[in-house]
Formats: C-alpha cells, sequence, structure tokens
C-alpha cells in the first residue's frame, strides 16, 4: 500500500494503514491513540467523523459531475456532425439578440417555427436571421418598419430600432411554398429576405436553431 506520510503538530508522522480513529487523534493532536490514556471524548469523535463523511460526499458529487461531464463532451463529439452546431457570430446583423463574437450552441430539428433564431447556407458561408414567416403566409412591412404576417402586426420585443432597412422587395409578399422568410433583429443593418440579394430561403438549407449563447460567459444564456 502507498505510505503517505503527513505532518501534524509535533513534527510526528502518521500511515493511511493506521485506524480511523488513530487518525482523527492525530489530527486532533492527541497523537496516536491510546484509550488509557487519552481523554478523547465521544463528541469530537462524531464532529471529525461527520466532517471526513462530508469530504467523501463532496468528492463523490465531484467525481459523479465529471462523469456526466465527460459522457456529454463524447456524446457531443459522436453526434455533433449530425444535428449539433457551434457558431461564432460575425457581424451585427443580430445585435440585440447576438453580438458579433458571441458563441452559440444550435440544433438541427425537423421542423422551426416563426420566431426561430435559425442558421442558414448562404453561398459559400452561413448566415443567421430569425424566421418571420414560412410557405404560403404573406407579409406586409410598411415604411415605418412594422411588421405584419396574415394580417397580423408583429410585437417584436427583440428588435431595439424599427426600420425599412435595405429592401428593394415590393410588399406585400405571399412567402412561397418551401422557403421561409427571414429578417435580422438589427433592422437598420441587416441584408436579409427584404433584399433580392438574400430573398427567401429554401427551407432545406437552414441548417439549425440556435438555442443558447455559450459565450461570454457573463451573457451565457437561451436566446429568444
Amino acid at each position: 500500500l502507498r505510505q503517505d506520510r503527513i505532518v501534524l503538530p509535533g513534527q510526528m508522522w502518521y500511515k493511511r494503514e493506521k485506524t480511523f480513529s488513530q487518525r482523527i487523534a492525530f489530527r486532533l493532536g492527541y497523537g496516536y491513540m491510546d484509550e488509557s490514556k487519552k481523554d478523547l471524548t465521544v463528541e469530537l469523535l462524531e464532529k471529525e467523523l461527520r466532517r471526513e463523511q462530508g469530504k467523501q460526499r463532496r468528492r463523490k458529487r465531484r467525481r459523479r459531475a465529471l462523469r456526466v461531464l465527460l459522457i456529454l463532451v463524447a456524446l457531443a463529439l459522436v453526434f455533433g456532425l449530425w444535428w449539433m452546431q457551434i457558431l461564432r457570430i460575425s457581424g451585427d446583423s443580430m445585435a440585440g439578440t447576438l453580438c458579433d463574437g458571441d458563441i452559440a450552441l444550435g440544433l438541427k430539428l425537423p421542423r422551426y417555427r416563426d420566431g426561430d433564431v435559425v442558421c442558414f447556407f448562404y453561398e459559400d458561408g452561413l448566415l443567421v436571421k430569425r424566421l418571420i414567416a414560412q410557405g404560403g403566409e404573406w407579409v406586409e412591412l410598411d415604411e415605418s418598419g412594422y411588421l405584419f404576417v396574415n394580417g397580423a402586426r408583429l410585437r417584436e420585443a427583440y428588435v431595439t430600432e424599427l426600420a425599412y432597412g435595405t429592401c428593394d422587395v415590393e410588399f406585400p409578399i405571399t412567402v412561397p411554398g418551401g422557403t421561409c422568410f427571414l429578417l435580422g433583429d438589427n433592422r437598420p443593418v441587416s441584408i436579409d429576405s427584404r433584399s433580392t440579394a438574400v430573398g427567401c430561403v429554401d427551407e432545406e438549407a437552414i441548417t439549425g436553431r440556435l438555442l443558447l449563447r455559450i459565450w461570454p460567459l457573463s451573457r451565457f444564456g437561451r436566446i429568444r
């Protein structure tokens, strides 16, 4: 067995093979336990026992948490190529929700809903926008920047500044089947489905929904 030695009061040594009561006695400054000579109370023994048990419970919890973390990392590595994405945000088109330099976690889902923040293939890269409407729905945007879907005005708490923005499509527009109408939350600067350069995006081009901001840690949380 390993012979770890610990320095205690009086520059004495003890080995881990000593009994539990002897270790407690030594820790409390009584030297090796000798029931005939030392007056170590039951109360002190129980106090030290509780402290030792508490340490053991904390060590077990830490080991369990580490195992869970390792399992999650392994699952992320195994399945990440199919349904998980980690993206670094570049640009300000989603400012207010996602800032330049943020890192977000995305998941590939079978279906997406209006209001989801999604990423999609565009030319040779990925863009991040908010899904506003899907195939068959019609969209209206007035000059003040107010947005209507199927005649109902959207209450967009995630938009800090309304704007008509860079727009060369004619409203109202009916979203073609199999496509989505996407807008950036930073309406004055975002280039999105209001522009024919992007237009309505094919559903198959969407690679996932962004769920969590994981960096910076000070802003860690769910993406709404």
